[in-house]
């Protein structure tokens, strides 16, 4: 009976998608950290243990949770979105601002590159190594 649940479980959890961004990752973060704390209780079949994971997992995913959901409504785009997906948004709204065209910017200073002079240097410019005592 137990197993059946537990498979039932299993195939529910299976069935979420969780977008990207932050919110999708740490969340998934919290649900593999709970069935860790989870795996190593049921291993120790301790009651006083199993009281204290259930306290702990509780006191753990509230405080996670509502940390995510705070920061989740002072920026509801990085929370949502990934990286790339992220990056392109802004750049739709840069455009829009700026009535389809992205100001440039200088990637990097294009200059030649320096010239060594090789003569200078000279063989018996080069001091050896010190040895160390005892070597």
């Amino acid at each position: 009976m137990n197993q059946n649940k537990l498979t039932e479980a299993i195939e529910k959890i299976g069935k979420v998608s969780l977008r990207g961004g932050i919110f999708g990752k740490t969340t998934l973060a919290l649900i593999t950290t709970v069935i860790c704390i989870s795996a190593i209780v049921l291993a120790a079949r301790n009651l006083y243990l199993d009281i204290a994971a259930v306290i702990l997992i509780f006191i753990f995913s509230a405080y996670f949770l509502r940390r995510l959901l705070q920061f989740a409504e002072k920026n509801p785009l990085i929370a949502i979105l990934d990286g790339a997906e992220f990056v392109a948004h802004e750049r739709i709204i840069q455009e829009s601002k700026y009535g389809g065209v992205l100001q440039s910017q200088a990637n990097a200073i294009d200059h030649a590159q320096p010239i060594i002079d090789n003569a200078s240097i000279e063989a018996d410019d080069i001091e050896e190594p010190k040895k160390i005592e005892g070597q």
